[in-house]
């Protein structure tokens, strides 16, 4: 059983490097804890974590969870209120011309069965979602994205489906439109010796859409 990684910058080629070195921060955890642990068995803030960990092992910047300007919704007279929040990621990285790319981030986290038909449709709405919250946070001029990561799991009945349902989620994710994206399935990891799970988590992946451009987001 081999591992099985891989990324696609698609519209954000500036992330290049960043994706490429999130596949790393996922399978060095995995090797560190020999198996036993996965970043993507948690909360949406650890997996967060691990792309602002990437961003800076690609020399770049990342900030998590930092204090900005949200819309919080519309009154009646269709003025957008604004008040103050959480941004749940910046990143800045060089591009190729070295100048620098910005990107605010509002992410989401989801944990599809890969058995069930409903799969495709839970990491589009996320998506949505992620995409829906990025619109609602003052860029500063930076580009603004939705992030969703996906952990996706299968019955430990299934085990032996394995590599073709990691082969078909692999497949659908790459062809998700304007999206920039990475995966990782660390044989280690699915091995699963924790008897205290009823389902395999055998790796995770991450959808990054950034949005357009629009004249608002320049200020």
């Amino acid at each position: 059983m081999t591992d099985i990684s891989g990324f696609d910058a698609g519209p954000l080629p500036e992330l290049r490097q960043v994706l490429k070195k999130w596949v790393f921060v996922n399978n060095d955890y995995v090797r560190r804890w020999d198996g036993y642990d996965a970043p993507w068995w948690y909360t949406e803030r650890a997996s967060v974590s691990t792309v602002a960990a990437a961003a800076w092992l690609a020399k770049g910047i990342a900030l998590e969870e930092y204090t900005t300007r949200k819309t919080r919704n519309i009154n009646r007279s269709r003025s957008v209120i604004s008040d103050r929040g959480r941004c749940d990621l910046f990143i800045s990285v060089k591009d190729r011309h070295r100048k620098d790319r910005d990107l605010t981030v509002e992410a989401k986290i989801c944990w599809p069965s890969l058995t069930s038909g409903a799969f495709r449709k839970r990491i589009k709405d996320g998506l949505v979602s992620a995409c829906n919250d990025a619109r609602l946070t003052h860029p500063y001029g930076a580009r603004r994205a939705g992030l969703l990561i996906v952990s996706p799991t299968i019955p430990k009945s299934q085990n032996e489906r394995l590599e073709e349902l990691i082969g078909e989620f692999v497949a659908f994710i790459r062809l998700q439109s304007g999206c920039a994206v990475a995966w990782t399935f660390p044989s280690a990891v699915r091995k699963l010796r924790s008897d205290q799970r009823p389902r395999l988590y055998p790796g995770t992946a991450i959808l990054l859409r950034p949005l357009r451009r629009s004249p608002s987001s320049v200020s």
